[in-house]
């Protein structure tokens, strides 16, 4: 009993000096219980991943469905009030229009999900409930090894980045072949390969490595990823793709305008071709 009080002990020190050295002021002047040092520790944790991936889902799947959304009021406007076949993406009116209904969207995407903020706070939530202080700290220390900045990586690539890309994809919401995704896709392409995926890597059967993966806090932090953390990061992203299509939604009226500009355009051309064929 006296041993594993005072292994105890020396954890619960070492918790506070890792705790202290992220940052002296973070418990503003008083001692830290250990509810401070589990929120420190898994913290710590928690911003040693990389949310360059999810990131870079979000804004795909946001932005293509209040693109299509767009879309889909211009043409329903056009059919409802008989423009005729030129009324379609190429015209600039319509162009216009589609600017103009997703603006709200677009300044939605850099806020809530461009800054990476949610990512870390699903992230902190759903490790808190599997992980307490001392578990969170093995982690995050292990992270910190060579070893363990690649097994996060792998970890990172194959419960997350690849999981949260089928999961849209499959169901076409990442659609590679929508017009106006291309910065974006540019932007998941280079956030995925910059893990790169196939470089072979060293010692993955190593001590180490074995000991994370056979860990109870290494087997629990795997299973929260795959699981509670991908629904948590999915239904962030979802509600944020609701908000968008909603603000698109709340911008119809402005369709009345452009398309009363591309019928002043093309009456006018059209007058212009008559005039010119009776001389």
């Amino acid at each position: 009993m006296a041993v594993g009080r005072a292994l105890r002990a020396s954890v619960w020190g070492l918790l506070l000096l890792a705790s202290m050295s992220a940052g002296a002021d973070q418990f503003q002047g008083r001692d830290p219980d250990e509810r401070d040092l589990k929120d420190a520790a898994v913290s710590r944790l928690v911003h040693s991943l990389d949310p360059a991936v999810p990131v870079a889902v979000g804004k795909v799947v946001v932005r293509q469905a209040s693109l299509l959304q767009a879309r889909q009021l211009l043409a329903g406007y056009g059919l409802r009030a008989g423009l005729d076949a030129g009324w379609n993406m190429t015209a600039p009116e319509w162009q216009q229009a589609e600017q103009a209904l997703t603006a709200r969207a677009n300044v939605l995407i850099e806020s809530e999900i461009g800054v990476p903020d949610w990512f870390y706070t699903v992230m902190e939530r759903e490790t808190a409930k599997v992980l307490d202080a001392e578990e969170a700290d093995y982690i995050a220390t292990h992270f910190t090894t060579p070893i363990g900045r690649e097994q996060r990586i792998l970890l990172q690539m194959r419960l997350v980045a690849e999981v949260l890309m089928a999961n849209y994809s499959f169901t076409n919401r990442i659609d590679h072949t929508v017009p106006g995704l291309d910065n974006d896709l540019r932007g998941l392409s280079t956030a995925y390969w910059d893990m790169e995926p196939f470089r072979q890597r060293a010692n993955m059967t190593g001590p180490e490595s074995m000991k994370f993966a056979g860990n109870a806090a290494g087997l629990k932090f795997t299973r929260m990823l795959a699981i509670n953390g991908i629904e948590g990061l999915a239904t962030y992203i979802n509600n944020v793709t609701a908000q968008a299509v909603d603000t698109v939604d709340d911008a119809d009226p402005l369709i009345g305008e452009y398309a009363r500009r591309y019928l002043q355009r093309t009456t006018a051309s059209q007058a212009a071709g008559a005039h010119v064929d009776e001389n």
